[in-house]
């Protein structure tokens, strides 16, 4: 924290240390101490890397265990009760975003890190010890508990973009926030085969899905510990000063809202698709005429994710050599095509005259440029070009967007499955051609110049913060008992070569 600078007299080597971690902690790449730079930078990869892991482990969890859940009951799960529950967690993922987005940047990204480990591991256990009482039904329990899970996982989308963001240099940001969103498909792998691994050892259906559930708890368990020892960034403390000042939301969302509008509406427009199609990926595979059951489902959810994995290392590459921007309208396009592609096969020889070839391969391809473009750009973006002062809030803002339009897919998607199945990727392939289309209209092209070029904006709205606010605390300083200027003490504007030309090399740390 900087020192007090209420008082008529301040330290001349006081004043120099705030003004040059308000001046160089913003720009440089990390600490003095090199193996305490890259601890913390590894420590917040591995924290982010987790609670990633962690968010669609549980998302894509819920639509394989609502089929057990009906399997347990004795009674299959009406569409009205399968909606409810595959859409219930986004409703609690859009308040966690909007809520500990906002959290994050007021209180601090460590302290908020932890409480969404505790609200992910409370309801996961809940979830999976949910029960039919006398004045609560089991739907009705587990749907509560998956709110709660919701709203810690929706906390972690703007706090890992935004600590895996500050924790980096332009030059490296891009490439670590792509390797952390790459623990999506670790954790879009692991749940399909959590849950045929038990099933395939003899479980009953009942115990299944709440052993999966509770499985869970442990990588949440593991984030808990990491995180208790997790340090903020230099680049968020040096902001802090930025968000006490009145107003400054506004003023940073006045300058940049037609670019969180663009991040906004474009995450929504995929996590329609996406999620929809994840929520009943299992029912999706049955119409496809690829198998039938929870332990088939699970299969065929886990050969498909296992199948498109290679775009989520691709993403790793390209989110450098081809782009933000063009990777996302690379992948929208490639989406819609392969979608397209897919309803055309099913309109004109029927899901029994269609080879499974054709149709296992083009949905793979769909999922892999989803993987390698929007997938991975629509989290990277928000968590790279937005500043610190604001990063948390205006990602969960485009995150929380997204989750609704996920809320939405999932009930769409509901009544979609039940259409002729070629309805189902017709309209799949059209909402990603019209992301496509927003992202080349709406969403900014950037490079590593332009994110050096906002470092120097939050600078110089750092530095000009500190002088608004302190300016006249430098300027009345007590004399001296002889009647000078004391020997302790020095005035802003003339006497200080930090604040007149910057940091002499003898001021530097």
């Amino acid at each position: 924290m900087p020192p007090d600078m209420t008082s008529p007299q301040v330290r001349a080597s006081d004043t120099r240390r705030v003004y040059l971690d308000a001046a160089e902690v913003v720009e440089r790449e990390g600490p003095v101490d090199e193996a305490k730079q890259r601890r913390a930078g590894q420590m917040a990869m591995v924290s982010s890397a987790l609670g990633i892991f962690c968010d669609l482990y549980f998302l894509t969890l819920i639509n394989l265990v609502k089929d057990l859940v009906g399997e347990a009951r004795g009674v299959p799960l009406t569409v009205h009760e399968k909606s409810l529950l595959g859409s219930v967690i986004y409703v609690g993922t859009v308040l966690g975003q909007l809520c500990f987005g906002t959290f994050a940047d007021q209180i601090g990204r460590r302290v908020i890190c932890i409480v969404t480990c505790i609200c992910m591991m409370i309801g996961a256990l809940g979830s999976s010890l949910s029960v039919h009482t006398s004045w609560c039904s089991l739907t009705a329990m587990l749907c509560a508990f998956q709110l709660l899970l919701g709203f810690g996982i929706g906390g972690e989308y703007p706090l890992s973009a935004s600590v895996t963001s500050e924790s980096s240099s332009p030059e490296t940001s891009g490439r670590r926030a792509a390797t952390v969103y790459s623990m999506m498909g670790v954790g879009g792998l692991v749940s399909p085969l959590v849950i045929w691994s038990l099933l395939s050892a003899g479980l009953s259906a009942r115990l299944t899905w709440r052993l999966s559930l509770a499985i869970g708890c442990l990588p949440c368990l593991l984030a808990f510990t990491v995180r208790w020892n997790m340090m903020e960034s230099d680049r968020f403390r040096a902001t802090s000063a930025l968000r006490r000042q009145k107003g400054s939301f506004y003023r940073y969302l006045k300058r940049l809202r037609f670019h969180l509008v663009g991040t906004a509406v474009a995450w929504a427009v995929y996590d329609i698709v996406i999620y929809g199609i994840g929520t009943f990926m299992g029912e999706i595979t049955v119409l496809l005429n690829l198998g039938s059951g929870p332990k088939a489902e699970a299969l065929n959810t886990l050969a498909i994710t296992a199948f498109s994995s290679p775009g989520y290392a691709l993403s790793i590459v390209l989110v450098e050599t081809l782009g933000r921007k063009n990777c996302q309208t690379a992948g929208f396009t490639g989406m819609g095509v392969f979608f397209g592609l897919l309803a055309v096969a099913l309109g004109v020889w029927g899901v029994d005259g269609t080879p499974a070839m054709i149709k296992v391969t083009l949905f793979t391809l769909a999922m892999a440029c989803n993987a390698a473009g929007p997938g991975m750009s629509t989290y990277v973006i928000p968590g790279e070009f937005f500043p610190s002062v604001v990063k948390g809030t205006f990602h969960g803002i485009s995150a929380a967007s997204g989750k609704m339009g996920a809320v939405l897919g999932g009930f769409m998607y509901a009544y979609l499955t039940v259409e002729p199945q070629w309805i189902t990727m017709a309209v799949s392939g059209g909402l990603s051609l019209i992301g496509a289309v927003w992202t080349i209209i709406f969403i900014p092209q950037y490079s590593v110049r332009e994110l050096r070029s906002r470092l120097e904006e939050e600078k110089s709205d750092i530095l000009s913060s500190y002088m608004t606010t302190n300016d006249q605390a430098l300027l009345d300083l007590s004399p001296s008992p002889d009647g000078g200027a004391s020997d302790s003490t020095y005035t802003a504007g003339r006497q200080s070569p930090t604040l007149q030309g910057g940091v002499t090399n003898g001021d530097r740390r």
